[in-house]
């Protein structure tokens, strides 16, 4: 996660259900959502034997900070001292979860029904206001001011898989008139996942991953998750049920200390642009997700700065492009009663005493060359690269640039691409993965060709290629 603030807040603590030997601790949660409990106290001997293990067991703490009950999971003991002759202890715990609200039973699972959340740059992709500005005039013209009128707008739903839906909602906010006699007007985004029943909360965080990797997409950017909170059904103190609202902090995939290294102005596509395209571009890259997630990775790691040298970006955008049309194809080089029936009899020729080590080595020889992929990502797009004799040049240049850094074979060093050529080379490759990625969510060819003349990402991506 990553928070506006680091949270520091004193209280009571107590390991599970002993709350009769609570002591008492400084929670900090920082920027990143990492969270630090520091206690300070005597420790009831069943605690210290479970604080002070050298177990690597999790344990579960509870407490009281602020009037609320706080719930700390996935907990280890990071430091642990006894200080003489007071008897009182000092212990320094991490959590992997901090649940500000309910206090949770260690046997208890975290169900929820709903959950709301936000993003980092989601207000702008999303772009939905009910502001309105109107300059007022006098009679004769003049400027008097402005007025703003402020209209709810109506969330917009989407259905996503197994029971999920998707709201999507615009909340504004007035702060007070502070010294300079300045009000400020706050519209955020607002997203909130529900589902039909009661869902393990890991199961929500795992949708909300999934859709700030679809906005990282659409952006450009490293899309932080900055606020989460779950809501469940619990009795209050007269045994009646109630939703009670969750403040859920956890260092999670989206931490981030600087912000993306891929600065764009534009986004690949807004909100309001692929929607009027495809309204059921969310369902569509959730259904996606789960088989292109291990393309998908390779592309956000690039996308996102994690490779810093040209041959390590090229690697991964090769080995994630041959790992796309694997898994969006299931062509085979031969059928496979044809290619049973080679095998077979190629074994069968074969001295025994080898006939095992050529079964494994021809194991994957149905599957396609990394040419013959490339060859067929390309050609539904061929007329946006240029020429037939451009994308045999292409496609050559990463097959024998992979085989050279891969194999490492002096005899293709010197048809090996490097520096602009590389470059060059780099550039179409991430074109061809953007474009792949708009029409797995919806977009016909036709959309996608329009896309990469109007879309700032692509026609950067297009000029360099062309460059």
């Amino acid at each position: 996660m990553k928070l506006a603030k680091t949270i520091v807040e004193k209280g009571y603590f107590w390991l599970d259900d002993k709350q009769e030997d609570k002591i008492q601790g400084t929670l900090k949660i920082d920027k990143n959502g990492e969270i630090l409990l520091e206690l300070f106290g005597e420790i009831s001997g069943s605690s210290i034997s479970l604080i002070n293990s050298d177990k690597i067991d999790y344990y579960h703490v509870n407490g009281i900070i602020d009037n609320k009950y706080i719930t700390l999971t996935g907990c280890y003991t990071r430091k642990f001292k006894m200080l003489f002759p007071s008897g009182f202890h000092e212990a320094l715990v991490s959590a992997n979860m901090a649940i500000l609200g309910v206090g949770y039973s260690s046997d208890e699972e975290l169900l929820f029904k709903k959950v709301t959340f936000s993003f980092s740059d989601a207000d702008e992709w999303f772009n939905i206001s009910g502001i309105d500005k109107k300059i007022l005039k006098n009679d004769e013209g003049g400027d008097l001011g402005y007025q703003l009128h402020y209209t709810p707008q109506e969330p917009i739903i989407f259905e996503l898989l197994d029971g999920y839906s998707l709201e999507v909602k615009s909340k504004a906010s007035v702060n007070d008139m502070d010294k300079t006699h300045l009000n400020t007007i706050r519209e955020n985004i607002v997203l909130s996942i529900s589902s039909d029943d009661n869902k393990p909360l890991d199961e929500f965080t795992e949708q909300i991953f999934k859709l700030g990797q679809f906005l990282s997409f659409m952006t450009g950017k490293l899309i932080n998750l900055d606020s989460l909170n779950g809501f469940s059904k619990i009795l209050d103190s007269e045994n009646n049920e109630t939703s009670a609202k969750q403040d859920i902090y956890y260092s999670s995939v989206f931490n981030s200390n600087e912000s993306s290294s891929s600065k764009v102005e534009e986004p690949l596509l807004r909100f309001t642009k692929i929607r009027s395209i495809n309204p059921e571009f969310f369902k569509n890259w959730m259904a996606a997700y789960e088989a292109l997630s291990p393309a998908l990775a390779l592309y956000f790691a690039y996308h996102l700065g994690a490779y810093r040298f040209l041959d390590s970006k090229f690697l991964a955008l090769a080995q994630g492009l041959e790992t796309l049309h694997r898994r969006t194809s299931s062509e085979l080089s031969m059928s496979e009663s044809d290619f049973e029936e080679m095998l077979s009899e190629i074994i069968d020729n074969c001295p025994t005493a080898h006939k095992d080590w050529l079964r494994m080595k021809l194991h994957f020889a149905n599957e396609l060359s990394l040419r013959k992929r490339l060859q067929d990502l390309f050609e539904p797009y061929s007329d946006l690269f240029g020429s037939k004799k451009d994308m045999k040049h292409v496609i050559g240049k990463i097959v024998t640039t992979r085989n050279y850094l891969t194999h490492y074979s002096l005899d293709l060093k010197e048809q090996a691409s490097t520096g602009s050529d590389l470059f060059k080379i780099v550039k179409s490759m991430e074109a061809l993965f953007t474009i792949h990625f708009l029409a797995i969510i919806g977009m016909d060819k036709k959309d996608v060709i329009k896309t990469t003349k109007t879309s700032p990402i692509l026609m950067r991506q297009f000029r360099y290629i062309k460059s």
